[in-house]
């Protein structure tokens, strides 16, 4: 079981920030034991640490992006997303998960959550650009790729309100 929240201000803005780091750290580790194709999904996720660290910083009560955070019963954070709200929907910028946790159920319970911000926010759905190795796990969660060129290295994906609210 997992809570999530969002992230509202500096002290927890700093505290995700050191797990973040942790990730990256984590994910590199994993990556240089791993061989292919687990090896891709580390580097991945070490990228992904990066760009979510990079695109979160420095720290503003007042900006553009929400980020949310999936909390296990042991109070450890375990995975991360930035929304960023557009006017008909949400996009979502990043989704994180701690490598150690992977397949753990977080990610899978903050993006129910972040469907949940785009019903009750009244929005017509949520898009991304997701990394090659997500695009299975968008799938699954009810996600459509865009642009099946792209689809490779990873592309963007959207999903409906309308097909959120036929899984909840």
């Amino acid at each position: 079981m997992f809570t999530i929240r969002e992230v509202s201000c500096k002290g927890e803005y700093d505290e995700l920030m050191q797990v973040v780091e942790k990730w990256e750290k984590e994910a590199d580790s994993k990556a240089s034991k791993s061989s292919y194709p687990e090896r891709l999904i580390f580097e991945d996720s070490r990228n992904m640490a990066q760009g979510f660290k990079y695109t979160f910083y420095p720290f503003s009560e007042v900006r553009k992006e929400r980020v949310f955070i999936s909390i296990n019963s042991s109070d450890v954070i375990q995975s991360a997303g930035i929304i960023q709200e557009k006017e008909d929907r949400l996009n979502l910028k990043f989704l994180i998960t701690d490598p150690c946790h992977m397949r753990a159920g977080s990610g899978r319970a903050t993006l129910e959550h972040l469907f949940q911000e785009c019903l009750n926010g009244d929005k017509k759905g949520i898009t991304t650009k997701a990394i090659a190795s997500a695009v299975p796990f968008y799938q699954k969660m009810g996600f459509e790729v865009l642009d099946e060129a792209s689809l490779r290295d990873g592309g963007p994906m959207k999903i409906t309100a309308e097909k959120i609210r036929s899984r909840i």
